[in-house]
Protein backbone atom coordinates (compact mmCIF):
# COMPACT_ATOMS: atom_id res chain seq x y z
CA UNK A 1 0.00 0.00 0.00
CA UNK A 2 1.20 3.50 -0.85
CA UNK A 3 1.69 5.54 2.33
CA UNK A 4 -0.81 8.27 3.18
CA UNK A 5 1.72 11.04 2.67
CA UNK A 6 2.84 9.61 -0.66
CA UNK A 7 -0.67 9.21 -2.10
CA UNK A 8 -1.67 12.73 -1.07
CA UNK A 9 1.42 14.14 -2.79
CA UNK A 10 0.95 11.79 -5.75
CA UNK A 11 -2.64 12.88 -6.34
CA UNK A 12 -1.62 16.54 -6.14
CA UNK A 13 0.98 15.93 -8.85
CA UNK A 14 -1.46 14.04 -11.05
CA UNK A 15 -3.99 16.86 -10.77
CA UNK A 16 -1.41 19.55 -11.49
CA UNK A 17 -0.36 17.72 -14.65
CA UNK A 18 -3.95 16.94 -15.73
CA UNK A 19 -3.19 13.23 -15.62
CA UNK A 20 -6.24 10.94 -15.73
CA UNK A 21 -6.77 9.37 -12.34
CA UNK A 22 -9.40 8.18 -9.89
CA UNK A 23 -9.77 7.65 -6.17
CA UNK A 24 -12.68 5.59 -4.82
CA UNK A 25 -13.02 4.64 -1.16
CA UNK A 26 -14.60 1.47 0.18
CA UNK A 27 -15.54 1.43 3.84
CA UNK A 28 -17.88 -0.51 6.11
CA UNK A 29 -20.96 0.66 4.22
CA UNK A 30 -19.83 -0.63 0.85
CA UNK A 31 -18.61 -3.90 2.37
CA UNK A 32 -21.83 -4.56 4.27
CA UNK A 33 -23.94 -3.56 1.28
CA UNK A 34 -22.38 -6.26 -0.89
CA UNK A 35 -22.21 -8.95 1.81
CA UNK A 36 -25.53 -8.42 3.63
CA UNK A 37 -29.12 -9.02 2.58
CA UNK A 38 -30.49 -6.09 4.57
CA UNK A 39 -29.50 -3.05 6.58
CA UNK A 40 -28.28 0.49 6.00
CA UNK A 41 -25.14 2.55 6.47
CA UNK A 42 -24.42 5.34 8.95
CA UNK A 43 -26.38 7.79 6.77
CA UNK A 44 -29.49 5.55 6.80
CA UNK A 45 -28.91 4.70 3.14
CA UNK A 46 -30.43 1.26 2.57
CA UNK A 47 -28.49 -1.72 1.27
CA UNK A 48 -30.34 -2.93 -1.84
CA UNK A 49 -29.66 -5.57 -4.46
CA UNK A 50 -29.33 -2.95 -7.18
CA UNK A 51 -26.83 -0.94 -5.17
CA UNK A 52 -24.97 -4.13 -4.23
CA UNK A 53 -24.62 -5.15 -7.86
CA UNK A 54 -23.66 -1.61 -8.85
CA UNK A 55 -20.85 -1.49 -6.30
CA UNK A 56 -19.53 -4.93 -7.23
CA UNK A 57 -19.58 -4.29 -10.97
CA UNK A 58 -18.01 -0.87 -10.49
CA UNK A 59 -15.18 -2.33 -8.43
CA UNK A 60 -14.55 -5.04 -11.01
CA UNK A 61 -14.54 -2.54 -13.83
CA UNK A 62 -12.09 -0.16 -12.19
CA UNK A 63 -9.65 -2.97 -11.36
CA UNK A 64 -9.94 -5.46 -14.20
CA UNK A 65 -11.21 -3.48 -17.20
CA UNK A 66 -10.14 0.12 -16.78
CA UNK A 67 -6.51 0.26 -17.95
CA UNK A 68 -5.52 3.46 -16.17
CA UNK A 69 -2.61 2.70 -13.84
CA UNK A 70 -3.55 5.71 -11.70
CA UNK A 71 -6.79 4.28 -10.35
CA UNK A 72 -6.58 4.12 -6.56
CA UNK A 73 -8.80 2.37 -4.05
CA UNK A 74 -9.07 3.75 -0.53
CA UNK A 75 -9.70 0.98 1.98
CA UNK A 76 -10.25 1.00 5.72
CA UNK A 77 -7.36 -0.85 7.34
CA UNK A 78 -9.02 -4.26 7.66
CA UNK A 79 -7.49 -7.45 6.30
CA UNK A 80 -10.79 -9.32 6.11
CA UNK A 81 -12.32 -6.63 3.93
CA UNK A 82 -9.27 -6.31 1.71
CA UNK A 83 -9.23 -10.07 1.13
CA UNK A 84 -12.91 -9.97 0.19
CA UNK A 85 -12.42 -7.23 -2.41
CA UNK A 86 -9.34 -8.98 -3.78
CA UNK A 87 -11.42 -12.13 -4.31
CA UNK A 88 -13.64 -10.28 -6.78
CA UNK A 89 -10.93 -9.32 -9.26
CA UNK A 90 -7.96 -10.67 -11.17
CA UNK A 91 -5.66 -7.66 -11.33
CA UNK A 92 -3.62 -6.01 -8.61
CA UNK A 93 -5.41 -3.34 -6.60
CA UNK A 94 -3.75 0.00 -5.97
CA UNK A 95 -4.66 0.19 -2.28
CA UNK A 96 -4.26 3.56 -0.57
CA UNK A 97 -5.38 5.10 2.70
CA UNK A 98 -9.16 5.43 3.08
CA UNK A 99 -8.66 8.83 4.71
CA UNK A 100 -6.63 10.31 1.89
CA UNK A 101 -9.05 13.26 1.58
CA UNK A 102 -10.56 13.09 5.06
CA UNK A 103 -8.98 15.27 7.71
CA UNK A 104 -8.93 13.22 10.91
CA UNK A 105 -8.28 13.98 14.58
CA UNK A 106 -4.65 12.87 14.37
CA UNK A 107 -3.97 15.37 11.60
CA UNK A 108 -4.61 18.13 14.11
CA UNK A 109 -2.88 16.40 17.01
CA UNK A 110 0.27 15.81 14.99
CA UNK A 111 0.35 18.89 12.80
CA UNK A 112 3.50 20.18 14.51
CA UNK A 113 5.18 16.79 14.13
CA UNK A 114 4.36 15.78 10.56
CA UNK A 115 2.96 17.31 7.37
CA UNK A 116 -0.25 15.29 6.97
CA UNK A 117 -2.62 18.19 7.56
CA UNK A 118 -0.50 20.61 5.54
CA UNK A 119 -0.33 18.17 2.63
CA UNK A 120 -4.09 17.57 2.63
CA UNK A 121 -4.83 21.31 2.61
CA UNK A 122 -2.33 21.66 -0.23
CA UNK A 123 -4.12 18.89 -2.14
CA UNK A 124 -7.40 20.79 -1.85
CA UNK A 125 -5.62 23.94 -3.00
CA UNK A 126 -4.37 22.04 -6.04
CA UNK A 127 -7.96 21.01 -6.87
CA UNK A 128 -9.13 24.59 -6.37
CA UNK A 129 -6.42 25.96 -8.68
CA UNK A 130 -6.97 23.40 -11.44
CA UNK A 131 -8.15 24.86 -14.74
CA UNK A 132 -10.19 21.76 -15.53
CA UNK A 133 -13.96 22.12 -15.36
CA UNK A 134 -15.16 20.74 -12.03
CA UNK A 135 -18.39 18.88 -11.43
CA UNK A 136 -19.57 18.01 -7.94
CA UNK A 137 -22.12 15.41 -6.78
CA UNK A 138 -23.37 16.08 -3.25
CA UNK A 139 -26.41 16.55 -1.02
CA UNK A 140 -28.40 19.83 -1.17
CA UNK A 141 -26.77 21.29 1.95
CA UNK A 142 -23.27 21.20 0.48
CA UNK A 143 -23.81 24.25 -1.73
CA UNK A 144 -20.75 26.04 -0.33
CA UNK A 145 -18.48 23.40 -1.81
CA UNK A 146 -18.99 25.14 -5.15
CA UNK A 147 -17.54 28.33 -3.68
CA UNK A 148 -14.47 26.45 -2.49
CA UNK A 149 -13.78 24.87 -5.87
CA UNK A 150 -14.93 27.73 -8.10
CA UNK A 151 -17.73 25.90 -9.88
CA UNK A 152 -21.47 26.11 -10.35
CA UNK A 153 -21.59 22.62 -11.87
CA UNK A 154 -23.21 20.87 -8.92
CA UNK A 155 -25.56 17.89 -9.04
CA UNK A 156 -27.56 17.66 -5.83
CA UNK A 157 -28.78 14.20 -4.85
CA UNK A 158 -30.99 13.25 -1.87
CA UNK A 159 -29.45 12.29 1.46
CA UNK A 160 -30.36 8.61 1.10
CA UNK A 161 -32.39 5.88 -0.63
CA UNK A 162 -32.52 7.25 -4.16
CA UNK A 163 -30.09 4.99 -6.01
CA UNK A 164 -32.50 2.27 -7.17
CA UNK A 165 -35.00 4.56 -8.87
CA UNK A 166 -33.02 7.65 -9.76
CA UNK A 167 -29.37 6.81 -10.42
CA UNK A 168 -29.78 6.58 -14.21
CA UNK A 169 -31.56 9.95 -14.34
CA UNK A 170 -28.84 11.62 -12.28
CA UNK A 171 -26.13 10.05 -14.43
CA UNK A 172 -27.86 11.25 -17.60
CA UNK A 173 -28.13 14.76 -16.19
CA UNK A 174 -24.44 14.77 -15.33
CA UNK A 175 -23.42 13.50 -18.77
CA UNK A 176 -25.50 16.24 -20.36
CA UNK A 177 -23.87 18.80 -18.09
CA UNK A 178 -20.35 17.60 -18.95
CA UNK A 179 -21.20 17.35 -22.65
CA UNK A 180 -18.15 17.41 -24.90
CA UNK A 181 -15.73 18.17 -22.08
CA UNK A 182 -13.17 15.42 -22.64
CA UNK A 183 -11.39 15.88 -19.31
CA UNK A 184 -13.81 16.71 -16.52
CA UNK A 185 -12.83 16.70 -12.87
CA UNK A 186 -15.63 15.10 -10.87
CA UNK A 187 -15.76 15.26 -7.06
CA UNK A 188 -18.20 12.92 -5.34
CA UNK A 189 -19.66 13.45 -1.88
CA UNK A 190 -22.66 11.16 -2.16
CA UNK A 191 -22.01 8.00 -0.16
CA UNK A 192 -22.04 4.51 -1.58
CA UNK A 193 -23.32 5.59 -5.00
CA UNK A 194 -20.08 7.53 -5.59
CA UNK A 195 -18.34 4.30 -6.58
CA UNK A 196 -20.88 3.66 -9.32
CA UNK A 197 -20.75 7.23 -10.59
CA UNK A 198 -16.97 7.09 -10.88
CA UNK A 199 -16.96 3.79 -12.77
CA UNK A 200 -19.68 4.83 -15.20
CA UNK A 201 -18.13 8.23 -15.88
CA UNK A 202 -14.70 6.63 -16.34
CA UNK A 203 -16.13 4.58 -19.21
CA UNK A 204 -17.34 7.72 -20.98
CA UNK A 205 -14.52 10.11 -20.07
CA UNK A 206 -11.31 8.05 -19.85
CA UNK A 207 -9.22 11.22 -19.59
CA UNK A 208 -11.15 12.49 -16.57
CA UNK A 209 -10.12 12.93 -12.94
CA UNK A 210 -12.54 11.37 -10.46
CA UNK A 211 -12.17 11.91 -6.72
CA UNK A 212 -14.36 10.40 -4.02
CA UNK A 213 -13.95 12.92 -1.19
CA UNK A 214 -16.97 11.63 0.74
CA UNK A 215 -17.76 13.46 3.98
CA UNK A 216 -14.37 15.18 4.15
CA UNK A 217 -15.77 18.70 3.82
CA UNK A 218 -19.08 18.30 5.67
CA UNK A 219 -17.98 20.20 8.76
CA UNK A 220 -16.31 22.97 6.77
CA UNK A 221 -19.33 23.51 4.50
CA UNK A 222 -22.20 23.01 6.97
CA UNK A 223 -20.65 23.75 10.39
CA UNK A 224 -22.09 20.41 11.50
CA UNK A 225 -19.93 17.42 12.35
CA UNK A 226 -21.41 14.41 10.52
CA UNK A 227 -18.76 11.90 11.60
CA UNK A 228 -17.90 12.56 15.24
CA UNK A 229 -14.54 14.32 14.93
CA UNK A 230 -12.93 15.84 17.98
CA UNK A 231 -11.82 18.99 16.18
CA UNK A 232 -14.13 21.99 15.82
CA UNK A 233 -15.45 24.00 12.91
CA UNK A 234 -13.22 26.89 13.93
CA UNK A 235 -10.14 24.68 13.79
CA UNK A 236 -10.83 23.40 10.29
CA UNK A 237 -11.91 26.86 9.16
CA UNK A 238 -8.59 28.29 10.32
CA UNK A 239 -6.69 25.68 8.29
CA UNK A 240 -8.74 26.29 5.11
CA UNK A 241 -9.04 30.05 5.55
CA UNK A 242 -6.52 30.88 2.85
CA UNK A 243 -8.66 28.93 0.34
CA UNK A 244 -12.05 30.40 1.26
CA UNK A 245 -13.87 33.28 -0.48
CA UNK A 246 -14.76 36.46 1.37
CA UNK A 247 -18.44 35.61 1.78
CA UNK A 248 -17.82 32.18 3.34
CA UNK A 249 -19.14 33.44 6.70
CA UNK A 250 -22.05 35.41 5.25
CA UNK A 251 -25.30 35.10 7.22
CA UNK A 252 -27.13 33.99 4.06
CA UNK A 253 -25.81 30.47 4.71
CA UNK A 254 -27.28 30.20 8.21
CA UNK A 255 -30.23 28.03 7.18
CA UNK A 256 -27.80 25.43 5.82
CA UNK A 257 -26.27 25.02 9.25
CA UNK A 258 -29.69 24.54 10.85
CA UNK A 259 -30.77 21.95 8.29
CA UNK A 260 -27.47 20.07 8.53
CA UNK A 261 -28.13 19.36 12.21
CA UNK A 262 -31.39 17.70 11.19
CA UNK A 263 -30.32 15.81 8.07
CA UNK A 264 -26.68 14.75 8.52
CA UNK A 265 -24.74 12.74 11.07
CA UNK A 266 -27.89 10.77 11.89
CA UNK A 267 -25.99 7.88 13.46
CA UNK A 268 -24.39 10.21 16.01
CA UNK A 269 -27.78 11.14 17.46
CA UNK A 270 -28.27 7.60 18.68
CA UNK A 271 -24.98 7.43 20.54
Amino acid sequence: MISEEDIVLKLATLIKTNTPTSFSKYGDGEYLCVTSNYGYNCDNDNYTNKLKNGIIESFKYMIDENKNENNYIGLWNDKQKSEFWKSLVQNKINWVNYQTFIIVDNDFKNKFINNDLKNKISLYKTIQDSKLNKYIICNPLMVKIGLLFNTENILHVPFQNWFDEHFENHLSYLKEKIGNDQQPMVLTSCGMSAKVFIAELSKIYPKGIFLDIGSALDLLCTKHDSRGWKYSYQEIYDEFKCLLPEDWENDKWNNIYIQAKINTGLHLKNQ
